[in-house]
């Protein structure tokens, strides 16, 4: 019964406010219950907020230690990718202090050359190119 009271009081007020319009005695009074309202609703807020968010961060404890184990992997994964990148710096410079590399074979000056014969033997693997050491080239 008291459900269709406020329901019938609802529709009443709704179309008073509709047909009064901006400014009406109705503002008035939805201004003035927000004025008493609010304070009240923010203290209901405040208090009550953080048992939600306790209760919320509960419910959402499994996927957190899902995602936990998961960010654990990504993380061993990226330290696995460290090392092997760090290996892979260290071979370079040893590699190139081998080869005799005063610079990066990326930032190293380019001659074009064309390939004018192939090595004689089957067993070797060569190719005579049509530049040399007056063009900056060597072994």
């Amino acid at each position: 019964m008291l459900l269709l009271v406020f329901l019938a009081l609802a529709v009443v007020v709704i179309t008073l406010d509709y047909r009064q319009g901006p400014g009406g005695p109705l503002q008035r009074v939805k201004d003035f219950s927000v004025t008493l309202v609010a304070p009240v609703q923010r203290g209901f807020t405040t208090v009550f907020r953080p048992v939600g968010n306790f209760f919320s961060s509960i419910g959402e404890l499994g996927s957190l230690r899902s995602e936990n184990s998961e960010l654990e992997e990504n993380l061993e994964q990226a330290e696995a990718d460290v090392r092997e990148a760090e290996a892979l710096v260290e071979e370079n410079e040893r590699l190139r202090a081998l080869l005799d590399l005063e610079q990066s074979w990326v930032v190293s000056e380019r001659v074009t050359a064309r390939v004018i014969a192939r090595g004689p033997a089957n067993l070797q693997w060569a190719a005579i190119i049509d530049k040399g050491r007056n063009d900056g080239i060597r072994p």
